[in-house]
């Protein structure tokens, strides 16, 4: 009696337990962005639209999760709230914004900017908290319009800077994409 007892009690704390557990689960998906990037520049020669550039990204591991603090989160939830994508066949994705089952595309710099309505502000953000523009030159930044009303990021550091690598390895390696997780702070 005492041992189906216990064993009754253990079955209801485990059960207990998986549940919250899986709710909690679904509750941080809704704390956080991912943000999926090519490394620098690359020119296509076939644009790769907003949907097969998802595709693409979608098995791709994190590299990088960083924690934003509650109103910079909000500030950047507001992309999926308020506005709308305007997806373009003759454009290269470059960065995917995803949130839930929503999702963002911009475009690269020989595009009209016209393609999302998120404002230049809140794409600077973004790019700056995921670490994109680490892995542009100086002089390739010059030529971004964002760059050139914010500046350089003050946590702006090229990547190839330490590492020093060769040209074809540093080829390479920017054509491999990289995705960031924000994660909203508690």
């Amino acid at each position: 009696m005492r041992k189906s007892l216990i064993t009754i009690i253990l079955s209801i704390i485990i059960t207990f337990s998986c549940t919250k557990g899986q709710h909690d689960k679904s509750d941080k998906t809704n704390d956080t962005i991912e943000v999926c990037y090519l490394k620098g520049w690359r020119k296509s020669s076939i644009p790769v639209s907003c949907q097969e550039f998802a595709k693409s990204v979608q098995q791709i591991d994190v590299d990088t999760t960083i924690f934003i603090n509650k109103e910079l989160f909000g500030e950047l939830n507001k992309c999926f709230i308020t506005k709308k994508q305007i997806d373009t066949l003759y454009c290269d994705t470059k960065i995917l914004i995803k949130k839930d089952s929503l999702h963002l595309c911009l475009y690269d710099c020989d595009c009209d900017s016209n393609q999302t309505a998120i404002d230049l502000q809140t794409i600077y953000k973004l790019k700056t908290i995921s670490g994109y523009y680490n892995f542009w030159t100086k002089e390739m930044l010059s030529y971004q319009k964002e760059i050139e009303m914010f500046g350089i990021p003050n946590n702006y550091k090229y990547y190839n800077e330490d590492k020093h690598l060769d040209t074809i390895t540093l080829i390479k390696d920017l054509g491999k994409p990289v995705k960031v997780l924000l994660v909203k702070e508690n």
